[in-house]
């Protein structure tokens, strides 16, 4: 009962919720019953979520309740367990193990005929294609997702945040620009949601209006915005979308806000899609901000993270803006090292149809 109130005051008092997921816990803990020990925790976990900087935490809490109920591999706690660990594990740069673990959600879905579960599998085999850089499976098995889960409310945002991650790295936003805002008009109450249309302004040519829209969201210091398993994906593409629009205390603010998160896989909501790291957008920003310095580190460190979770695109991103970084540091000793990242970047991009690398790179000139 605790952990169903906490869930109802999610949106509504934070505060609360907080005392009341310590009560669940604490109450678990005292009837010694894995069960009520599981859903404490789980009460716990989502509202850790108000908390974008607590990624390991929420990890080390969804692995306790996941150990808690593999006994029972066939309760909703279980599964619901497994289902937040596969996105604690992305958002901790745990890919290996996020794959393993969507192996064995995917089958115990499938064994129990759980419809729930089974959209989520096949939502999840999406994110994780696109991930991976297979564009063309991704939106296959994302519409498959979509056809599975169509009794499910969450299902057509899920489909249409991850047609937004292929266009978005197929250069291809413009056609998705009219769905965008129409969402935005429907749903005003779903704050984090306006990040996508904003990334659609600014992709198309209009980074003036991309930053009217950021401005409206987050108000003048960022708390307009809820602080929720949403945030910080929104806070990325925030970033991204208002980086070319001549507002430096827009570019501070939000780097301000994502530097507590720098090292970490950005997850949009709960596995729905992935959106580079941390340090890719503090680095984005800072270039702008002519601190090349810590451009420079940001964007290294966002390089080597992308490699390590098996992300191609946002490697060859991360590479296409450190060389930018490196470009306007006007050091000739940097000439190779910039042509190096680029011609990387562009040969990933078309090896995997990135049209937004390639468009990228041609601005920044030949290689």
């Amino acid at each position: 009962m605790l952990n169903s109130l906490a869930a109802a005051l999610y949106y509504v008092d934070p505060d609360r919720e907080g005392r009341i997921a310590e009560e669940a816990l604490e109450l678990g803990h005292q009837l010694g019953d894995d069960a009520a020990l599981a859903a404490g925790r789980l009460a716990l976990h989502r509202w850790l979520t108000h908390r974008p900087e607590a990624s390991r935490e929420r990890l080390a809490l969804s692995e306790a309740v996941v150990s808690l109920t593999t006994g029972d591999e066939r309760s909703d706690l279980h599964l619901r367990a497994c289902r937040l660990h596969l996105n604690d594990l992305l958002e901790n740069a745990r890919t290996d193990d996020f794959d393993a673990g969507l192996d064995r959600y995917e089958r115990v879905a499938t064994e129990l005929r759980s419809p729930h579960d089974m959209y989520w599998s096949a939502a999840l085999r999406a994110t994780q294609a696109t991930l991976h850089g297979d564009l063309v499976a991704g939106e296959q098995l994302a519409r498959g997702a979509e056809l599975r889960g169509q009794e499910l409310q969450q299902a057509r945002g899920a489909h249409m945040l991850q047609r937004f991650v292929v266009r978005y790295q197929q250069g291809r936003l413009a056609e998705m620009q009219p769905t965008l805002r129409q969402v935005a008009d429907e749903m005003p109450a779903y704050r984090a949601g306006a990040a996508l249309a904003a990334v659609a302004w600014a992709e198309t040519g209009r980074p003036d209006e991309a930053a009217r829209i950021v401005h409206r969201v987050l108000g003048r210091d960022g708390r307009r915005l809820p602080r929720d398993v949403f945030w910080l994906a929104a806070i990325a593409l925030f970033a991204g979308a208002v980086a070319d629009a001549c507002d430096a205390r827009l570019h501070e603010m939000l780097t301000e806000l994502l530097l507590p998160c720098a090292d970490h896989v950005v997850v949009f909501g709960v596995g729905g899609a992935v959106f580079g790291t941390g340090h890719h957008w503090i680095g984005t920003l800072a270039t702008v901000q002519g601190d090349t310095d810590l451009a420079v580190e940001q964007l290294t460190q966002a390089v080597e993270l992308s490699e390590r979770i098996g992300a191609p695109y946002w490697s060859a991103h991360a590479r296409l803006g450190l060389a930018r970084a490196l470009a306007r540091r006007h050091d000739r000793d940097d000439d190779t090292t910039i042509r190096s990242l680029t011609d990387a970047a562009v040969a990933c991009a078309h090896a995997g149809g990135y049209g937004r690398i390639l468009q990228r790179a041609d601005r920044l000139g030949p290689t």
